[in-house]
């Protein structure tokens, strides 16, 4: 056995080679990056202490986390649990707020600082300057909001001073459906029943039906408008309630071992994980199926093993988990036959260009692959191995983890940039079978 890389992550080397065997064995994946994220700021909006269990440990969780504890909320770890004492409101920050490489902590901060009456700046990485937050900042102004921001994009660091004038507003979500949850989240603590947000060119609706459950555990709910399925108003002025929440598994990390699964072979198990989750990046399970795999979903757990060949998947429209891109089109380059992924222009504004950088990392790997604007078309064969650049974006490190399951010679750069949202994903994958290791100077 290699040497077992764990937390914290500066102790992994700059690339690991992942060694290919056959998988056996069970993972419990972590918590939700979407609804810890989501709960930690209602609780913050809330008044009263809020328990909420199992929250997902990982750099994307700590920024929310350390951004809220900047803007004088009190979080409390409790073992594996946080105790978030919420006063309703925040507090006038020591300076700019630093939400690291998380959209999420940026997209809904930008919304909930406009609540109140005093300026906060918020900025990032690099990297998380270059992810637009212009619709946003536009729906932010038509609410009254005095916003400023150094680039015509919108790009952080951008800064606001609210307070919100609650009314009917309107966002262009077609690059990102975290504008319409951040704005929904902050007219629900605005108190403003009859307040309204439309929806246009909206993707990935699956996340803001996330927002909405979440908001209604704390105790606000929202109603679509008669007739209007992107049209979703407030429907009563009571503030965010303190409540215990439990976190449920995070979908798409547990999507990374599935994937390895279908491509080393054998069997692996994923518990806890609800069949009857909203998280939209579950619907791989149902692509890994028919392409050739075989899948059980029991209770709260969900199994997959192949055999056999893959076949290649069709059609895949992705418009509503573009999260899980780079993981298809990889399982997808190991099938017989064509898979052709659609409707994710808007991953291009991920941490990186992920279309882009898919294809890329496929070709290396002697894949061909055809790049369109809002997708690609993978035409499935023999990969081979070869050394992987992950951009710094944790899921292409994972998706392509998972080829170095099935072949030799998979080496992904920057392994610990895995640490955003899985931080024990090289363990999991151990865990199961699958070995990695640096790789040799030669």
């Amino acid at each position: 056995m290699g040497a077992r890389y764990n937390v914290p992550m500066s102790v992994l080397p700059i690339a690991l080679e992942v060694i290919p065997h056959p998988v056996n064995g069970a993972v419990a994946v972590p918590s939700s990056k979407s609804y810890t994220n989501r709960a930690l700021l209602l609780a913050s909006l809330a008044e009263g202490d809020s328990v909420i269990r199992h929250p997902l440990q990982s750099d994307d969780a700590e920024a929310m986390t350390e951004a809220l504890r900047a803007l004088g909320v009190d979080i409390e770890q409790r073992g594996e649990d946080v105790v978030v004492h919420g006063r309703g409101r925040f507090l006038p920050p020591a300076g700019p707020i630093d939400c690291r490489d998380s959209g999420t902590t940026i997209r809904f901060l930008t919304a909930a600082c406009a609540l109140f009456d005093f300026p906060v700046t918020l900025t990032g990485s690099i990297q998380l300057q270059r992810r637009p937050l212009g619709p946003l900042l536009d729906a932010l102004r038509a609410l009254g909001v005095e916003v400023s921001a150094d680039r015509i994009d919108g790009c952080p660091p951008v800064t606001v001073r609210g307070p919100i004038q609650p009314a009917a507003v309107s966002v262009d979500a077609s690059k990102s459906s975290q504008y319409a949850s951040a704005l929904l989240m902050a007219l629900g603590a605005a108190g403003a029943e009859g307040s309204s947000v439309r929806v246009d060119n909206l993707v990935s609706r699956p996340y803001v039906e996330m927002t909405l459950d979440s908001m209604a555990a704390f105790g606000v709910r929202c109603a679509l408008a008669k007739g209007v399925d992107t049209r979703f108003r407030l429907v009563h002025d009571a503030p965010y309630g303190a409540t215990d929440y439990a976190v449920e598994f995070d979908a798409s990390a547990a999507g990374h071992i599935l994937a390895a699964a279908a491509l080393a072979g054998g069997e692996v198990t994923i518990a806890p994980a609800a069949g009857d989750t909203r998280q939209p990046d579950f619907r791989l399970v149902k692509v890994l199926a028919h392409m050739g795999c075989t899948v059980r979903v029991r209770g709260d757990s969900v199994s997959l093993s192949r055999r056999g060949p893959l076949q290649g998947a069709g059609t895949v429209d992705m418009r509503d988990w573009p999260d899980m891109l780079s993981t298809v089109a990889v399982v997808a380059a190991f099938a017989h036959g064509a898979t052709a992924i659609t409707g994710v222009a808007h991953a291009r504004l991920h941490e990186t260009d992920r279309i882009a950088a898919t294809a890329t990392e496929l070709r290396k790997m002697g894949v061909t692959v055809v790049e369109r604007p809002d997708g690609l078309s993978i035409f499935g064969g023999h990969p081979h191995g070869a050394r992987i650049q992950s951009y710094g974006d944790h899921r292409m490190a994972m998706s392509f983890a998972a080829a170095g399951a099935a072949i030799h010679g998979m080496i992904i750069s920057d392994p610990g940039c895995v640490r955003k949202t899985y931080p024990h994903f090289w363990d999991d994958l151990r865990a199961i079978g699958i070995e990695s290791r640096e790789p040799s100077a030669s």
